[in-house]
């Protein structure tokens, strides 16, 4: 088995459909026609035949069927394609092949350096994890991370539209797993040898795209000439404010974590402390812009991603 080089990990909205529209068009890069694979957080503990997927209730065959359809209409649309018949066979295989390791090691080229982005990645417990080393003792990983506030509000701002329920129910009866970085990194961390964690910013996405770019490209060992970047705002979810009344709650419930992300990462998580200090005193009637800017936040002159 080979199956990917690497693994972008999450966060979940911290910009992983950003980076996968910047690394499917280099040229020493492949990713995979549909982005979030699920293969170790969803099908290798659920293996299904898609007969069974085709005809299931459950979220798992919905995200299936989903994908099946955005595959279906994109073909239709890229018939005339140079690559549409390769594109095809995969995902026939994809689709409906046997769900096993070989078979998701199958869907990866072997001369060309590929990658799964999959944020709930980010959750897997140890043994997810060392499953994921199994088929490739040599993997690489990526974690973006961002403001954990901001990423709460991106995604309850999501899911309040898949739910049909309010923002504010979504916010607050949420669990904050994404949010917990620490957890996250020190489960990777614990089973990768040092120099195999990526971890970047998605402050550094709107502040210095060209050189992140560049660094993900150098640690996955692609050249970085002529990285092209993807137009649009990464994730923006459509939202400008964040109400206060909702803010400074969360902005107290996150304060440990902040704090310890700030001790032990530093980078722009010392930013994230003081912009959620600022965020605890904000007013239930104010309308924060988002994404946050503290007044008199310094402005960051380069890129400051870790390899763990």
């Amino acid at each position: 088995m080979s199956g990917p080089a690497f693994l972008c990990i999450g966060a979940q909205k911290a910009g992983t459909t950003w980076l996968y529209r910047a690394l499917e068009n280099q040229p020493d890069l492949w990713l995979p026609p549909v982005k979030e694979l699920h293969y170790f957080d969803e099908k290798r503990l659920h293996p299904r035949s898609w007969y069974e997927l085709l005809r299931g209730t459950d979220g798992i065959a919905g995200r299936w069927r989903r994908q099946l359809g955005t595959e279906r209409r994109r073909r239709i649309h890229e018939a005339d394609h140079p690559a549409a018949t390769e594109r095809a066979e995969w995902s026939r295989n994809y689709f409906f092949g046997p769900t096993s390791p070989e078979w998701y090691a199958s869907l990866f080229p072997a001369d060309r350096i590929g990658g799964d982005i999959t944020p709930e990645y980010a959750l897997l417990d140890p043994q997810g994890i060392a499953d994921a080393l199994t088929i490739n003792p040599d993997l690489r990983v990526i974690y973006l991370l961002r403001h954990p506030i901001e990423r709460e509000w991106s995604g309850a701002v999501m899911r309040s539209r898949g739910l049909g329920r309010s923002t504010d129910l979504v916010l607050k009866g949420g669990r904050r797993r994404h949010a917990r970085y620490l957890e996250n990194l020190g489960r990777w961390q614990a089973a990768l040898p040092p120099g195999r964690l990526f971890v970047g910013w998605f402050d550094d996405i709107a502040q210095h795209p060209q050189e992140l770019l560049g660094e993900i490209l150098e640690f996955l060992g692609a050249p970085a000439t002529n990285a092209s970047l993807p137009t649009g705002r990464p994730n923006s979810g459509g939202a400008s404010t964040m109400p206060g009344r909702l803010a400074a709650p969360l902005a107290l419930e996150l304060r440990p974590q902040l704090r310890e992300l700030a001790t032990r990462l530093g980078g722009p998580a010392i930013e994230w402390a003081e912009t959620g200090a600022w965020l605890e005193s904000a007013s239930p009637d104010d309308d924060i812009p988002y994404p946050f800017h503290r007044p008199g936040a310094p402005d960051r002159v380069g890129t400051s991603s870790l390899i763990l």
